[in-house]
């Protein structure tokens, strides 16, 4: 069994007039959308803020205001939605970074700090990542979000499944800080 992964692929990241765009975001959907009927489960993860949180600069955070809750700016792509759906494919969405004091990059941190609460809509993430052979990252914003997820997922013991999908990830840092990151975690790049 396989699960992807999808990494904040949000209207406020990929979109260019979003307010955190990250450099050549849109290019990114349909090369996930073209591997998505490779796997059984999917697992969006969605930045969920509220209009006051601590991360975004009119409240003192590094962030220009993004992904609030039940804006146009925090919806995914319709695209990826409209895959999934029509593969019929097992699919989760998993919201973070929804606590105003809180900043919180990686999806899944309560798999290991089980005192952490979660917003999830259809079936536990566990569930999935238990049963899969394989568990492959992607998305928006590698160096912060797409980083965070995959560490989250190695310090619950994911590790030996766990891979980054290198053409269907964008990156809000540099190529050679993506290439120290996963050099310095041991993390498998497809």
């Amino acid at each position: 069994m396989k699960t992807l992964v999808i990494v904040d692929y949000q209207f406020d990241f990929f979109d260019p007039a979003g307010t955190l765009h990250v450099e050549r975001g849109e290019e990114f959907g349909e090369r996930i959308a073209a591997v998505m009927p490779e796997y059984d489960n999917i697992v969006f993860t969605l930045d969920w803020h509220p209009a006051d949180h601590c991360s975004f600069v009119g409240n003192g955070g590094p962030w220009p205001e993004h992904c609030v809750q039940y804006t146009p700016g925090a919806g995914i792509a319709p695209l990826l939605v409209k895959t999934a759906a029509a593969l019929g494919k097992n699919v989760t969405f998993y919201k973070k970074g929804y606590c105003a004091d809180f900043e919180e990059y990686g999806a899944f941190a309560e798999l290991t700090d089980f005192k952490q609460q979660r917003l999830t809509e259809g079936v536990e993430p566990r569930a999935y990542f238990d049963a899969s052979d394989e568990i492959d990252v992607c998305g928006l914003a590698a160096g912060f979000c797409v980083d965070n997820t995959v560490l989250n997922l190695i310090a619950a013991g994911y590790g030996p499944k766990v891979a980054i999908l290198a053409d269907c990830t964008g990156k809000l840092c540099t190529e050679e800080a993506f290439q120290a990151f996963v050099t310095e975690h041991a993390i498998r790049v497809i």
